[in-house]
This record gives C-alpha cells, structure tokens and sequence, in this order.
C-alpha cells in the first residue's frame, strides 16, 4: 500500500509544491483514503481491490488540492503587486494598467490562467492542477490569450 501512496504523491507533487502543501500533508490524506477505500471494497464492483484503493485515494489526494487551489483563488492576482524588474517606470505603469483592464473585463477564471502562465506555469502543470488534460488546458489557455488580445486591442500577446 505505501507503493502506491507514494505513486499518488509523486504524480501530484509538483502542484503540492505551487499550492504550498506538503508531501506529508498529502500522504496522510492519500493514508487515510486507502484506509477508508479498503474497508469498503466489494469485489462485485468489478475492481481489483488495488484498483479500487488507487482510484479512492487519488480522488481524495485531488479534492485536497483543488481544495487549496480554490482557496489561492479567492485572491485574485492584484496588478498593483506586480514586482518592479527594473524596467522603466513608465514601462511598468503601462503593464499595471493593462493587467487592470484585463482583470475588470476577462473572465476571472481567464484572468487567473494568464496570471498563472506568466508565473512560469507549463500547460502540463496547469492541467494537472485543474484535473484536466493537457489538450484541453492547451485550447483554453488560448481562448484565454485569445479574449486577452481581444480587450486590449493588440495583434497578438506571448
């Protein structure tokens, strides 16, 4: 069973890591899930009971990162945080008022992706994170840059 904890906590680490939870935290949730997931295995379900103790404990190891992602998601990213690098202040007060802009007339969901991207987060993270695919996370991400371009009125945004 500590095998495949561990493969649970190993898939999900890198998100653990952005949502600030510890690997510890989460193999107590994956600990318990097992637990509980062993305790209520039928094999007339049709699953092997370490299929069936997997899926459990993964699903439980999941909702307690969506848990803290939607909890650094009720703090939109504010522009006004946004660290000065050094560039001309003019520069930056420009950038400052575009992420205003697209914070008042993007979706919030949009708003926060983009905010995410340009925190260095890969579309492979970013899926994992929200439980998507990577295909998926790809056509969102630009439908989000996409309405971005769209509200600003430029040709195109990196």
């Amino acid at each position: 069973m500590q095998a495949l904890i561990e493969s649970i906590i190993r898939a999900r680490a890198y998100a653990a890591r952005h949502l600030g939870l510890g690997l510890d935290d989460l193999r107590s949730v994956a600990t318990v899930a097992s637990l509980e997931a062993l305790r209520t295995w039928d094999p007339a379900r049709g699953a092997s009971r370490e299929t069936w103790t997997w899926r459990l404990a993964s699903q439980a190891v999941s909702r307690e990162l969506r848990a803290a992602a939607l909890e650094l998601a009720e703090d939109d990213p504010d522009p006004d945080e946004f660290e000065d690098t050094g560039e001309d202040p003019e520069n930056l007060a420009i950038l400052r008022d575009a992420l205003r802009v697209l914070q008042a007339r993007l979706d919030p969901n949009d708003y926060r992706l983009l905010w995410l991207i340009g925190e260095g987060w890969t579309a492979a993270e970013l899926a994992d994170y929200h439980g998507m695919t990577q295909g998926a996370m790809r056509v969102r991400i630009c439908r989000a840059r996409k309405s971005a371009v769209t509200i600003l009125g430029l040709e195109s945004i990196t």
